[in-house]
C-alpha cells in the first residue's frame, strides 16, 4: 500500500520507452501510472513488459488502464505484465483484479449529485484503493468543482483529474483536504484532460508536502521491502561511516575475515602440507574460487581462473591474443578506458615493433562522459586485429552494450575482450553465451576480496588448447606439474593462463565473500543496484537542484553500472567535506564525485542521508574551507 504522504502522478498515453522517460523523471515517492493499453493508443505486450521492468527498477508503480479493449487481451496483459494497480472501467476489470489479487483505482465522474457519488464510492470502498475524480466531459478545460471534491474526499483517498493547469493547480491542491493522494497529468495527448505541463508536478510536490520527508519515508519503505538488507550485518564499517566507495574497494565481511583466518591457521598448523590438506587445499583454491565466480559472469567453471592481478592478467591475454598480421595491426579501444589498460595496450604494440600513435585506435567520447556503441562499431575496420573495452566505464558508470558490440566484432572476425573490473559482482554477464574471446577482472571492488586481492580472467572454451602467451609455473597441467620437465604441458582449461604460484593469502578472503554472493544471487543484487542508483539520481535531481551539479551517468537503469558520477566544479573539496561528515565517496579528475551504493551493505536510507549531507554541505558552504585539489591518493 502507498503511505499517506506518498503521491500519485498519472501519466497518460505512454506506449514506448522514449515516452516512458517522462515518467522516470519523477522520484519514487511520486507513484507513476503507466497507461498500458488505452484506445486509441495500443501497447504491444512485450513493450508493456519492458516499460514495466524499467519503472520497477526506478521504484515506480505500474498501473494498467484498459478502456474499450478486448477482454481476452486485457486478461493476457494482467497475466504477463507486472502490474501494481489497475484502473477500473468495468465489472470485468474488477473480476480480473480480484482473481489476480491486484489493487484497483476507480474513476468517478462529477456528473451526478454528491449523494449519488458518495453512494458509489461507499459501494466500492471495500475493494478500491483510490478514487480518480474527474469532471464531466463537457466541462473540458475547466477545473474540478472544489466544493464537491472536498465533500467527497473527507472519507476517501483521491487522485484529482480534469482541467488542471498552471493557473489553478495551486488553488486545487490547497483547496482539497488531507486525503489528496495525487494529480492527473498528460504525456503529449492533446485531447486528454489533466496538467499539460509535466513540470507543474514539481509545484504539486512543493505544495502537497515536504519532499525531504517524502523521500525519508520512501527510503524506509524500500528498506523494509529489501530482501537483501540482512547482508549489511555481515560487514564491518570504518568508524560507522556510510560507505559509498565499493566500486573502488569493497568492505571487509565477517565471512571473509573468518576464511582468511582459517587459511592463516592452516599455514600455522600444517606448514607446507597446507597445499594438499585441510578443507581448502591451497593447490586447488584457484579452481574452487573460479567455480564460485563463474555463475556471476555467465561462464563455464573451466573458463575462469582466479590468478595474479588485473593488469598482469591483461598482459597475459594480450600476449596470447594480439597477433598482428599483414593489414590487421591495430588495437581498438576507447578514450574513457582505465589508464592501466592503455599502458598495457601500448606496451604490447611496442613489443611488436608498432608505433602506438599509429596502431592504437581510440574511439572518442562525444560528451566526455559516455561512449556511443555505434561509434565503436563504426571503428571496426579491416585494419583492427583486437578490441579491448570496459563493460562499465570507470569514471561515469556507463554500462556498454557488450552483447551488441561482441556480436559485431564476431561478424568481422575481430578478437574482442573486456575489462570487467567495474561490472563483476554488480551486473549479471553472459560471457560464454555471447562468445566473448576473453575478459579479465579484479575481485576487490564489488566482490569485496580485499586490498590487493587476486584477480581473474576468462577464456572462452573455443580457445582451449592454444598456448599461453606468457607461460609460468602454474600454467602446467596439475597432473604433470611436479614431473619437473622443461617442456610445458599446459592445463586443458583457463588454468593454462596462470603464470606464477597462486597468492593464497590474497585469495582466502574471497572464499567468504563469494559465499555471500551465492546466497544473495547476482540477479537480486543487480535489481537492488538499479533501484539504489535510480533513487540516488532522483534525490540528486530534486534535492540538489540549482547547486551546480549534473549527473554523468546514463539515465536508463539498464545502461549504467553500480555507481553514479556526480559532476561539480568543486568536486575535490566536496569529497573532502563529505569524509569529515561520515560519508566515504571517491573523486576522479577532473570533476567527478563517484557514489557507489553497493547493494550488500548500503541501504536506501543511507542513500537518502548521503544526499541530505551533500545538500547541507552546499547550503552551509562547508566545502569552501578545503583546497579544491585531490589528495595524493584519490
Amino acid at each position: 500500500m502507498i503511505e499517506n504522504k506518498n503521491f500519485i502522478v498519472k501519466i497518460c498515453g505512454v506506449n514506448d520507452q522514449t515516452e516512458a522517460q517522462n515518467i522516470f523523471r519523477f522520484n519514487p515517492t511520486m507513484i507513476g501510472l503507466i497507461f498500458v493499453p488505452e484506445s486509441p493508443r495500443f501497447v504491444e505486450i512485450n513493450t508493456a513488459r519492458e516499460i514495466s521492468g524499467s519503472a520497477h527498477a526506478k521504484g515506480i508503480l505500474v498501473v494498467g488502464v484498459f478502456q474499450n479493449q478486448n477482454p481476452v487481451y486485457v486478461l493476457e496483459i494482467i497475466k504477463t505484465v507486472s502490474l501494481d494497480y489497475v484502473q477500473l472501467h468495468g465489472e470485468e476489470d474488477m473480476q480480473y483484479c480480484s482473481k489476480m489479487n491486484i489493487p484497483v483505482i476507480k474513476k468517478i465522474i462529477l456528473s451526478d449529485s454528491v449523494e449519488e457519488l458518495k453512494s458509489t464510492m461507499s459501494e466500492y470502498s471495500g475493494t478500491v484503493n483510490y478514487f480518480l475524480i474527474d469532471r464531466p466531459v463537457q466541462g473540458q478545460g475547466e477545473t474540478v468543482d472544489l466544493k464537491t471534491v472536498k465533500e467527497l474526499t473527507e472519507d476517501y483517498p483521491v487522485i484529482i483529474a480534469g482541467g488542471l493547469n498552471k493557473d489553478n493547480i495551486e488553488m486545487t491542491i490547497n483547496g482539497i483536504g488531507k486525503n489528496l493522494r495525487g494529480v492527473d497529468t498528460c504525456s503529449g495527448v492533446e485531447n486528454k484532460p489533466g496538467v499539460k505541463d509535466l513540470d507543474l508536478v514539481q509545484s504539486f510536490i512543493s505544495n502537497a508536502g515536504s519532499s525531504h520527508e517524502l523521500y525519508k519515508t520512501q527510503a524506509q519503505k524500500m528498506d523494509d521491502e529489501d530482501m537483501l538488507s540482512h547482508f549489511k550485518n555481515d560487514f564491518y564499517f570504518p568508524q560507522d561511516n556510510i560507505y559509498m566507495n565499493g566500486n573502488s574497494l569493497g568492505l571487509l565481511s565477517k565471512r571473509s575475515e573468518h576464511s582468511l583466518l582459517e587459511v592463516i591457521d592452516s599455514w600455522k598448523t600444517k606448514g607446507i602440507n597446507g597445499w594438499t590438506q585441510g578443507d581448502d587445499p591451497w593447490f586447488y583454491m584457484a579452481e574452487k574460487l573460479s567455480k564460485m565466480i563463474a555463475p556471476l559472469v555467465g561462464a563455464l567453471p573451466e573458463e575462469i581462473i582466479v590468478s595474479s592481478s588485473a593488469s598482469v592478467n591483461l598482459h597475459q591475454l594480450l600476449a596470447t591474443f594480439f597477433k598482428p598480421e599483414k593489414n590487421r595491426t591495430k588495437i581498438l579501444t576507447d578514450s574513457l578506458a582505465f589508464p592501466s589498460d592503455i599502458y598495457a595496450l601500448k606496451s604490447h604494440l611496442i613489443l611488436k615493433g608498432l608505433n602506438p600513435e599509429e596502431h592504437l585506435k581510440i574511439v572518442k567520447s562525444r560528451d566526455g562522459n559516455n561512449i556511443h556503441e555505434d561509434d565503436i562499431i563504426a571503428a571496426m575496420t579491416e585494419d583492427v586485429s583486437l578490441i579491448l573495452l570496459p563493460t562499465v566505464i570507470y569514471s561515469t558508470g556507463q554500462l556498454l552494450d557488450y552483447k551488441k558490440i561482441t556480436a559485431e566484432a564476431r561478424k568481422r572476425n575481430i578478437t574482442i575482450g573486456f575489462d570487467l573490473c567495474h561490472s563483476i559482482g554488480i551486473i549479471p554477464h553472459e560471457l560464454h553465451k555471447e562468445e566473448m574471446d576473453f575478459a579479465f577482472f579484479c575481485n576487490y571492488k564489488y566482490l569485496n576480496g580485499g586490498p590487493g586481492s587476486a584477480g581473474g580472467l576468462f577464456i572462452h572454451k573455443k580457445h582451449f588448447g592454444s598456448h599461453p602467451g606468457l607461460a609460468g609455473w602454474f600454467s602446467s597441467d596439475k597432473k604433470v606439474q611436479f614431473d619437473m620437465k622443461h617442456e610445458l604441458v599446459p592445463a586443458e582449461d583457463a588454468g593454462a593462463y596462470q603464470i606464477g604460484t597462486p597468492h593464497i593469502l590474497s585469495m582466502a578472503p574471497l572464499l567468504g565473500s563469494l559465499a555471500i554472493f551465492e546466497e544473495a544471487g547476482i540477479q537480486n543484487i543487480h535489481e537492488k543496484s538499479m533501484k539504489l542508483t535510480g533513487f540516488l539520481c532522483d534525490l540528486i535531481e530534486t534535492e540538489l537542484a540549482g547547486m551546480g551539479f549534473s549527473i554523468g551517468t546514463p539515465n536508463n537503469p539498464y545502461s549504467r553500472g553500480g555507481h553514479i558520477a556526480l559532476i561539480h566544479e568543486d568536486a575535490p573539496r566536496i569529497c573532502k567535506s563529505l569524509k569529515l561528515h561520515g560519508i566515504i565517496p571517491d573523486f576522479r579528475p577532473p570533476n567527478i564525485i563517484r557514489l557507489a551504493p553497493s547493494p550488500l551493505y548500503v541501504s536506501f536510507t543511507d542513500v537518502f542521508e548521503v544526499v541530505k549531507t551533500i545538500k547541507e554541505i552546499m547550503l552551509e558552504k562547508d566545502y569552501k574551507k578545503f583546497a579544491n585539489r585531490r589528495e595524493l591518493v584519490a
